[in-house]
């Protein structure tokens, strides 16, 4: 019986492991990954799987967006019913459901709709209620500033290290609700502690939210002292707050507010009339100040940052117990940024309640968006030229992205050569997503060109650019790409697409052609001095070039999707055993090194590209036939071989260490932006061979 009881013991560990292995893997199986923003702000009451009674909102308002929300200009009446399905077990009785909105819609019919029976299975369309908009005298803003005040005391090292790793893919997340954001940072705390006395503290508000984050980055956690009510007054008072934006202010902190100079007397903790003050004048002067509690704060530290949100109808959240974690932070900023941006806050929310078979009373909720847009389109732009290299016929291509909430309906451009022609208007392609192409030959007798945009979104609202000029006496300066740099090119379906690699004196260079996700391109390389086709190659995925010094190698590429493609001009350097160096790394640089390791060594060498604030991603190449041998970030891992490693920067810039030495003497930082973790795929084999010896040891 023992024996028995062990062996079924046995199967279960064993079982809990394999589930343990495949939970820890799951996201090397699926691939998935979870929502950016989930529901840390509005928890609204879910349809159970008891009751099973679901609320739907129709409505004929169009929407143009993937998500199916629609949208709305701000004097609009919104009209809708609610349709009500009974998917439950039992009858329902004595329905009756009512609206209710926010402060940016008014019910003009604010009555309930009332059903005395509901069989199973069965749906009820409630009575037809309208709703007007209103600004509620907060009125309609085309943009939001956000300044995060940001304690970087010693124990706040997890929070600062979160938005470090995610900040700027919660802001890319929610680009397209919020396209006209702009983000400042106020640290305070520390050894270096108050932004009132220290201008070193204060980054102004910026669109360029990875400036935020590359500060961030070389913020360290270290020492005491929590003057956050200077922090406030300075964030409000010495920030360039654009006039007719929503105004957000977004507080972290695990401390009461103390040692404040204009918020407090210099010294211990401070919780007087000048706090609640500072409070009261945020609202006055429109600011919205939302607060978060890290985790261990103390009693008065809640107190003093719920009295905060509420003053200034904002958001008190405290981490930690079964709530948000710190994790969560960055995805916490983003929901405050999609509640407070104007444009989303429409919310009509339908109110439903019933008698059950058992005469108990049961209520839900569910809530519904409109979008509120009176916001004309962003529109950004660039330029790139191709040449059929059989005809010599030049081209221009004239692209653009369309930022809109709603969406844009169409892209016009105007334009006209030179300064005394006549201006033609042309529509754009829509190539894919919000992007739009226009293609313009151009004639050797044309000196510049002017163009600009009109658009609309689907209600209306529209932009007409500013002017854009292009010396097109000046083609080499768009498509030449010098040494030791790079282009990222975006390639259309059959538009081709040329660049000049430019060689340097007295030394030989090569060129490096590919697409990052491993797509087909066709490709043309033709020497400029000799006038020598040296590449005609049709559906490959990387090329490379030998480029003499002095010359130039003219690419041309075509592609029959839209991909993206590097091309890359680079001199080789070589890089010995035990090296290390720093060097600067751009946006458009590239490195390329040769490194020898055909040496027999019993401990692993590595090839390392890296520091706290840039990411690089390192291609390593078989150095004989080009052969890519692995993609990696910050680190490589070398064969017993020659090889060529290229090194580009992939998100921010600046300094990195440069090091070929043994694994364990490189350490790269274990940054947010690392490849998937190689421990997923560990758990998922073994996780994979555990269950084959369980399954086996069954039979």
């Amino acid at each position: 019986m023992t024996r028995y009881k062990n062996k079924k013991r046995k199967e279960l560990i064993i079982l809990m492991f394999v589930l343990g292995c495949l939970i820890q893997s799951s996201t090397f199986i699926t691939g998935k990954q979870t929502d950016v923003f989930s529901s840390f702000l509005d928890i609204k009451t879910d349809v159970t799987i008891q009751n099973n009674v679901t609320i739907e909102f129709v409505t004929d308002i169009p929407s143009h967006r993937s998500d199916g929300i629609p949208s709305v200009l701000p004097d609009s009446t919104v009209s809708f019913q609610f349709n009500i399905t009974n998917m439950s077990d039992f009858d329902l009785r004595e329905l009756e459901i009512f609206p209710k909105t926010n402060s940016f819609g008014e019910i003009l019919n604010n009555v309930t709709s009332t059903q005395s029976f509901l069989e199973q299975g069965e749906s009820w369309i409630s009575e037809e209620y309208n709703v007007g908009l209103t600004s509620d005298g907060t009125g309609f803003s085309s943009a939001l500033d956000l300044a995060i005040v940001l304690d970087q005391s010693g124990s706040m090292g997890d929070e600062i290290s979160v938005l470090t790793s995610n900040l700027v893919d919660v802001i890319d997340e929610i680009d397209e609700n919020v396209p006209d954001l702009e983000v400042g940072l106020i640290l305070f705390g520390g050894q270096s502690c108050n932004p009132y006395s220290d201008s070193n503290l204060i980054y102004d508000l910026t669109p360029n939210v990875e400036d935020i984050v590359s500060v961030l980055a070389k913020t360290k956690a270290d020492g005491g002292v929590e003057p956050w009510g200077d922090a406030l007054y300075v964030a409000e008072n010495w920030l360039d707050w654009r006039e007719n934006s929503v105004k957000l202010i977004i507080l972290i902190t695990d401390e009461p507010n103390n040692g404040g100079q204009v918020i407090g007397d210099g010294t211990g903790t401070y919780d007087g009339p000048l706090l609640y003050n500072l409070f009261e004048d945020l609202y006055e002067n429109g600011f919205i100040l939302c607060t978060i509690a890290a985790s261990g704060s103390s009693s008065l530290t809640i107190d003093q940052l719920e009295a905060g949100a509420e003053a200034t109808n904002g958001t008190y959240i405290e981490l930690g117990g079964d709530g948000p974690q710190t994790e969560d932070i960055p995805m916490i900023i983003g929901e405050l940024i999609l509640k407070y941006a104007v444009e989303l806050d429409l919310k009509i929310t339908g109110v439903l309640s019933y008698l059950t078979y058992f005469d108990t009373r049961e209520q839900i909720e569910e809530t519904f968006t409109i979008l509120i847009d009176d916001i004309p389109p962003e529109i950004e732009s660039w330029i790139y030229f191709s040449e059929d290299l059989i005809t010599d016929d030049k081209f221009i291509n004239i692209m653009s992205q369309v930022k809109d909430v709603t969406g844009a309906s169409f892209v016009e451009i105007f334009y006209k050569f030179d300064s005394n022609g006549f201006w033609i208007a042309a529509n754009a392609s829509h190539v894919f997503n919000d992007t739009y192409l226009l293609t313009l030959q151009i004639f050797e007798e044309q000196k510049m060109l002017y163009y600009q945009f009109y658009t609309e979104d689907w209600l209306g609202n529209s932009n007409f650019t500013d002017i854009f000029e292009v010396d097109l006496t000046a083609i080499d300066s768009y498509s030449t790409i010098d040494s030791c740099k790079r282009k990222e090119v975006l390639l259309i379906p059959n538009q081709s697409i040329y660049y000049k690699l430019k060689g340097i004196e007295n030394l030989d260079s090569i060129g490096l052609v590919f697409s990052n996700n491993f797509d087909e391109f066709d490709i043309i390389i033709a020497d400029v001095n000799d006038a020598e086709i040296k590449v005609n190659k049709v559906d490959i995925f990387f090329q490379n070039i030998s480029i003499p010094a002095n010359h130039e190698m003219k690419v041309s590429l075509i592609a029959k999707e839209i991909i993206t493609v590097n091309i890359v001009n680079v001199v080789p350097e070589k890089i010995k055993f035990g090296d290390q160096s720093e060097r600067h790394i751009g946006e458009t640089d590239a490195f390329l090194f040769e490194i020898d390791n055909r040496i027999e060594d019993n401990d692993t060498r590595s090839f390392m590209a890296d520091s706290q604030v840039v990411q690089t991603v390192i291609y390593l190449y078989n150095a004989n036939n080009w052969e890519l041998i692995t993609k990696q970030t910050a680190e490589v891992f070398l064969p017993e071989e020659r090889c060529f490693a290229l090194v580009i920067a992939v998100y921010h810039v600046g300094d990195i260490k440069l090091s070929f030495n043994y694994d364990y003497i490189n350490n790269p930082y274990e940054h947010y932006y690392a490849a998937e973790s190689s421990w997923s795929l560990f758990f998922f084999i073994i996780g994979i061979l555990a269950l084959v010896y369980y399954t086996r040891k069954k039979r």
